[in-house]
């Protein structure tokens, strides 16, 4: 097309872009300044009018099918697909709305789970929207592929002995609260020699606002005499350690383990498991990770203990380590919400 190539617009069309977009933020400098921002307009311009039926809930956010048509007619002519409150000042800050014409589709996950990422990241780490977007559609395209599901969440190389309040902070930062692993480590109660007791994660997180499902169930008498002796061949010091092991069993108070199942299903619904684990099968080497998403043989994880921050564990191996004698559990984790 040469250079001086123009496309008529007829005149009640002319700008319709440049007044629309003033709707659309391309950066949250700042939430306090962006939330009242976005109080002032919506109290001004309701968006009720617009909603059809809540779909799903994500942690922090409600999923509403919306009236696409009306919102391109009364207030936005480039809406389409979807949106979220971090993107346009119309959406309210805790909704993501998808356009009706998504609703019975093929596209109807992959978009909500694009534009949730967008705004986790705009919300969350200030990135611009063209990066935000840019990052959210090779989630999306991951997602078409059907082939994994991985969740939005970051990482962090944790301190020595700190991987509980390591974990925790990649949780509650992809929730949207940064808290310092220093500090969630006092609240914790974490040492380097002892680590983090699992039942201290669940009192700071439920302290800090945040609603946490504790699963998990002590380990048997059977599991016990089986991962001793994995973990102390000899057979003299054996009797001492079984006899510990059985103490801390004695004293977990959940009843009912995560499964490969219910493990994916929390995935999908957002919510990642805060896993208590072994790095191997020696006392005193249990580790803190995090379930962040799945293939159909595998798990990935979040690991703080980690130089590349993520790795891929196959789920048979990564079950068959999920224990934790210290603790005395089996399958202990957690999923947290806001």
């Amino acid at each position: 097309m040469a250079k001086n190539a123009r496309v008529f617009l007829p005149p009640e069309m002319a700008n319709v872009y440049e007044r629309h977009e003033k709707l659309g933020i391309n950066r949250v400098t700042s939430l306090k300044r962006h939330h009242e921002k976005s109080r002032r307009y919506r109290q001004r311009h309701s968006p009720k009018r617009f909603r059809l039926k809540k779909i799903a809930h994500l942690p922090g956010v409600a999923v509403w099918i919306v009236d696409g048509t009306a919102i391109r007619r009364e207030v936005d002519v480039d809406f389409t697909m979807g949106g979220h409150g971090y993107r346009y000042l119309y959406v309210p800050l805790d909704e993501i709305w998808i356009d009706r014409a998504n609703a019975h589709s093929d596209d109807l996950r992959p978009t909500i789970w694009h534009e949730y990422f967008e705004r986790i990241l705009m919300r969350n780490y200030r990135f611009s929207y063209e990066l935000a977007h840019k990052l959210a559609c090779r989630l999306e395209i991951t997602l078409r592929n059907g082939k994994t599901f991985v969740l939005p969440v970051g990482t962090y190389r944790q301190e020595t002995g700190f991987c509980g309040p390591a974990t925790l902070k990649i949780y509650l930062s992809y929730l949207g609260r940064n808290l310092s692993e220093k500090y969630l480590a006092r609240l914790c109660k974490t040492t380097a020699e002892k680590g983090t007791d699992p039942v201290e994660i669940v009192t700071t997180a439920r302290k800090l606002g945040f609603r946490v499902r504790h699963r998990g169930r002590p380990l048997t008498e059977r599991e016990i005499r089986r991962y001793c002796r994995m973990a102390q061949p000899e057979r003299n010091p054996r009797r001492e350690l079984i006899d510990k092991v059985k103490k801390q069993a004695a004293g977990v108070k959940v009843r009912k383990a995560w499964t490969v199942k219910t493990v994916k299903e929390s995935i999908r619904k957002g919510r990642p498991i805060l896993a208590n684990i072994q790095v191997n099968r020696e006392y005193g080497n249990g580790h803190y990770v995090l379930i962040i998403g799945f293939a159909k043989d595998r798990f990935v994880l979040s690991d703080p203990g980690d130089d590349r921050g993520y790795r891929e564990v196959p789920i048979p191996e990564f079950m068959e380590l999920w224990y934790e004698l210290e603790d005395g559990t089996v399958h202990e984790g957690f999923a947290i919400d806001v």
